[in-house]
């Protein structure tokens, strides 16, 4: 089954087959309006309101809706292997759900089709937190116990998103394709067919050789990040280029 993308840090797949509110470019690191069309911080900086894109469909032609946000956000806070949870600490009651006192976080509510959250402290952070936050389907696992959530073989073995992309096909743990989602809110992705592959048992020196010889358009995490090894790839083959990224340092007043 796929992995959980509140657990997966390493994956390019979420980012393809799901949203969050809001995106990081990877050119300048702004963020950019994704489920959420735009939103406003109050003056003290401790309320964030965010607006829900209408008409956007989830991969099997069901409404995105406000509980879609809430169920994510609350179920994720309650699920034992949910990794990035630390990214909502800021919303009142966060810590009231770390401690079981709360199913749900009391500072984050919806009106409409917005959803408002309440700050204890002032992140100046906060919404590009919500970049890393993919939404998930209320109406295929609202009723999985949220210690199954992650593991919940009926929805993880093909999963449902919002994304450019759907999943089509795999053969775990060799390889997995996904299609264009014709279907996507905003611009349709321009390229057609994705196939990833598992390079699990050659490790990464399978996965240089790869790109060194042109069986790979992209790879990206562990060994590939080091510099010196990506330099060697690009030095074999003149056609794979080197892409950085600027990670944001976290901030709190």
């Amino acid at each position: 089954i796929f992995e959980d993308p509140w657990r997966d840090q390493q994956s390019l797949w979420p980012y393809m087959v799901f949203d969050a509110l809001v995106a990081e470019e990877v050119s300048n690191v702004s963020i950019v309006p994704k489920l959420a069309t735009d939103w406003e911080i109050s003056d003290d900086g401790k309320t964030v309101t965010l607006t829900l894109r209408e008409g956007v469909k989830w991969h099997d032609g069901e409404d995105l809706t406000v509980e879609d946000v809430l169920f994510t956000y609350n179920a994720q806070m309650r699920n034992p292997n949910g990794g990035k949870k630390t990214l909502l600490a800021p919303v009142v009651g966060y810590q009231d759900v770390i401690d079981g006192k709360a199913t749900e976080l009391a500072g984050m509510t919806a009106e409409g089709n917005k959803i408002i959250f309440k700050l204890e402290y002032v992140d100046t952070l906060f919404v590009n937190h919500l970049a890393y936050l993919f939404i998930l389907p209320e109406h295929l696992l609202k009723d999985v116990p949220v210690e199954e959530l992650s593991t919940y073989e009926e929805y993880w073995t093909k999963p449902v998103g919002t994304g450019a992309y759907v999943i089509d096909k795999g053969a775990f743990p060799d390889y997995f394709t996904c299609v264009r989602n014709g279907n996507y809110w905003d611009d349709k992705a321009a390229i057609k067919n994705v196939q990833f592959t598992s390079y699990d048992a050659g490790g990464q020196d399978a996965v240089v050789a790869a790109l060194i010889n042109g069986d790979l358009d992209y790879a990206s995490g562990g060994y590939i990040n080091d510099m010196v090894v990506a330099s060697n790839v690009v030095a074999q083959n003149s056609a794979v280029t080197i892409v950085t990224r600027l990670f944001l340092p976290l901030a709190r007043l």
